[in-house]
């Protein structure tokens, strides 16, 4: 027996338009991806043009970080400036039970932090 039998002709006409229908999805997938990396590829030239010392942030953004940060060293010094002046109104127990000013405080702390970095 020559050819094919009744039940193969079939399958040989469905094997042949899955192979069509996965062709067209992969060109259509392959087309949008394309399409994506393009866009991808557009943004990241115009970043990778303006080279190493570029800002970072927007104007706006920009204008309010320099904002927030002088105001919370005008605030800490504020609060620098009061504790020198009335170092009474910020006194408070140390960690051995003593009375001492937030400042005095704070110096022991940081040289507590020295001698562990050493080590």
């Amino acid at each position: 027996m020559c050819g094919s039998s009744g039940q193969e002709t079939p399958i040989s006409g469905e094997q042949q338009s899955l192979s069509a229908l996965l062709s067209a999805d992969f060109s259509e997938r392959f087309a949008q991806q394309t399409s994506t990396l393009q866009n991808l590829n557009t943004m990241l030239t115009a970043i990778a043009e303006a080279g190493p010392d570029q800002q970072g942030f927007g104007s706006q953004e920009l204008a309010a970080l320099n904002t927030r940060a002088g105001e919370g060293v005008g605030a800490n010094y504020a609060k620098a400036s009061q504790a020198l002046s009335h170092p009474d109104l910020f006194t408070q127990t140390d960690f051995h039970g003593r009375h001492t000013t937030q400042l005095e405080v704070s110096l022991q702390v940081a040289q507590q932090l020295k001698v562990v970095r050493k080590h």
